[in-house]
């Protein structure tokens, strides 16, 4: 287990984004490249799950590795990192940057109806295929998917639960949290059945229907 100083590795690093209910933060690195940092949980348990490949840099890694598996955009993996104690940070996830790119969450206020349609077309299919690949989306919101200037979307902040038992039990109830809880006001009510009888058309032999009242 190789330990580098969080110091030296965020030297002239710029933040991206600081998550305030304390899960960690988003860093540029001075090379360009993007590293997610994930608090520390303690000494032993920071060692303990490192070992047993369950660090929460690992998970991002092996998330991110099986949504380019079936044809998704994401961040290329680049390197796990873990950091000498003492430290706020167990270790870091480090990513490609993904260059002229923005969040769906603030693409979507932008667009004219037809292209919001046409995205959430596509953003069901991407969904879908995680569903048939018996992929759960721990975080699913469209602040984790971005768009670039070619119109390709990108996923990030992945971390997925590889389970089909998993995402028959709860993929319903994530995408409705994405709804009311994440981006309450993002979709209009037709854009939310459009989104969700997209879906519910894709892989209710997955999961069921939509089991919530409309």
């Amino acid at each position: 287990m190789t330990l580098v100083s969080f110091d030296d590795f965020t030297y002239q690093s710029k933040v991206l984004h600081e998550n305030h209910r304390g899960a960690g933060v988003v860093l540029k690195l001075a090379n360009g490249d993007v590293a997610k940092c994930f608090v520390s949980k303690g000494f032993i348990l920071d060692f303990a799950r490192f070992y047993l490949k369950r660090s929460k840099a690992q998970r991002h890694r092996r998330s991110a590795e099986a949504l380019l598996e079936i044809g998704l955009l994401t961040p290329t993996p680049i390197e796990i990192v873990h950091f000498s104690k003492p430290c706020l940070y167990e270790g870091a996830y480090i990513q490609s940057f993904v260059d002229r790119a923005k969040p769906v969450s603030d693409a979507l206020p932008l667009m004219s109806a037809k292209v919001r349609v046409k995205l959430l077309s596509e953003v069901s299919a991407q969904i879908s295929a995680m569903v048939r690949a018996g992929l759960l989306f721990v975080d699913l919101h469209l602040g984790n998917l971005l768009i670039d200037d070619s119109g390709s979307l990108w996923w990030i902040d992945v971390e997925l639960l590889f389970s089909a038992r998993m995402v028959r039990k709860h993929f319903w109830q994530r995408l409705r949290r994405m709804h009311t809880k994440c981006h309450p006001e993002l979709l209009s009510g037709v854009e939310w059945v459009l989104l969700r009888n997209l879906l519910e058309e894709q892989v209710a032999q997955y999961c069921g229907p939509y089991p919530f009242e409309a």
